[in-house]
């Protein structure tokens, strides 16, 4: 299978190989697992938008941040922690609705 294309412009543009960014992108999974966990513990609690916001500003902060710096292998890693982090927190905000009564 052949690896996303984020990852060989990156390997393209830093000194690293695909083996070093599929490790960093392997050590994002627990993170983003344990923020899921985390986010579905207030997924249905009105603290569901701060969450979602911050979330959302988290993943953009990640983007932002090889753009703004430069490939180097910190923000990759910033790149890959802060959208694993934001990602699972940046659903969308909605008003819990009550089912319709059935009569």
């Amino acid at each position: 299978m052949p690896a996303p294309i984020g990852d060989y412009l990156w390997v393209g543009l830093t000194d690293h190989n695909v083996q070093s960014v599929t490790t960093l992108k392997a050590a994002a999974i627990p993170v983003a697992l344990a923020g899921l966990l985390i986010f579905v513990r207030v997924a249905d609690r009105p603290a569901r938008r701060p969450w979602s916001t911050t979330g959302t500003l988290l993943a953009l902060t990640g983007y932002a941040l090889p753009v703004l710096a430069g490939p180097t292998a910190f923000t990759r890693a910033a790149l890959l922690l802060l959208t694993a982090i934001g990602a699972s927190a940046s659903r969308p905000a909605q008003r819990h609705r009550p089912a319709p009564e059935r009569t």
